[in-house]
């Protein structure tokens, strides 16, 4: 079952400057949302910024945490402007802003000043609950990206066998070519059955743990993701892919989150890989099994065993 995103990808409008050939050979379409407005690029060079982002509970990478735990909010390495890549020694080149929603009524602004860290540190959540946790970067060329996940909150007496995460995807590369196969890996800690729904915002939408897909053209591309539980819960995730004409450059190494890295997991018990594929949430499958792919659109995460088993 797919959900009507209301998603796509709106033409970019350049400056008045550019003449009608000039925006020929910039050929970016730009996906702009709830603004109303096209987004605007500074010439027909220009590569927009990428975007992703992760909480970090105790420098670990989580999809959830404990009521009144402090963890850190931030853009991920490969969140950048291509331009800048060469320019600038900082983390998050080119990126000079950082605005972030919580979810909870809280907003953070963090704008770069030198080199400084454009992460929201020292956050806490005071009850319960998931929290769609939102991110808008700008770049030194005042372009926009956009990436969200979604944080559970738990309560620290939660039982060990109740305990569920939240929702964070993944994509490598973050800025790629066109027609190059990019894959997308979904970290979803819900229980019970699972099912991942994707939209890459270019009319395309597919189901999978770990997908694959590459554009035909070149633009930003806010890609979102819904995962949805037997129980009936859903939840959300997004990024922002760029896609460009010719080499694209290299970026930062990413790590996949891992669920079972997560500080706050009790102690593993009652792990029983032979009762099917359990991989790790890198979609490092046990006894060379085969990870799910778009063709294995179930499968369930075992709190316990910090991993995922491939439902029959």
């Amino acid at each position: 079952m797919k959900m009507n995103l209301n998603l796509g990808i709106v033409r970019i409008s350049l400056l008045a400057l550019l003449t009608a050939t000039a925006c020929k050979q910039a050929g970016y379409q730009v996906l702009q949302p709830d603004s109303g407005g096209p987004q605007l690029f500074n010439g027909p060079s220009t590569i927009p910024p990428t975007a992703r982002i992760e909480t970090l509970d105790k420098g670990v990478s989580v999809t959830w945490t404990y009521v009144g735990n402090k963890v850190t909010v931030r853009p991920t390495a490969d969140t950048l402007d291509a331009d800048y890549l060469d320019k600038s020694t900082c983390e998050n080149p080119g990126i000079i802003h950082a605005g972030y929603d919580l979810g909870n009524g809280q907003k953070l602004d963090k704008d770069r000043t030198n080199c400084d860290s454009l992460a929201a540190s020292e956050v806490s959540f005071s009850s319960p609950g998931d929290y769609l946790i939102q991110m808008e970067v700008k770049s030194q060329d005042n372009e926009v990206a956009w990436a969200s996940m979604t944080l559970r909150v738990l309560d620290p007496k939660t039982p060990k066998d109740q305990i569920e995460g939240g929702f964070t995807i993944h994509a490598k590369p973050l800025l790629a070519q066109v027609n190059q196969s990019i894959q997308f890996t979904a970290i979803c800690e819900l229980k019970g059955s699972l099912t991942i729904e994707w939209d890459f915002a270019d009319t395309t939408t597919v189901d999978g743990a770990v997908v694959q897909h590459s554009y035909t053209k070149s633009g930003q591309y806010r890609v979102n993701a819904i995962c949805k539980n037997s129980a009936g819960k859903s939840l959300q995730a997004s990024l922002t892919i760029v896609v460009i004409d010719g080499v694209a450059p290299k970026l930062p190494e990413v790590e996949i989150p891992v669920p079972s890295k997560n500080p706050n997991t009790p102690t593993k018990t009652g792990c029983d890989p032979t009762q099917g594929p359990c991989q790790t949430g890198a979609q490092m499958p046990t006894g060379g099994k085969t990870v799910p792919q778009s063709t294995a659109k179930v499968w369930v995460y075992v709190p316990s065993c910090a991993c995922y088993v491939k439902s029959n």
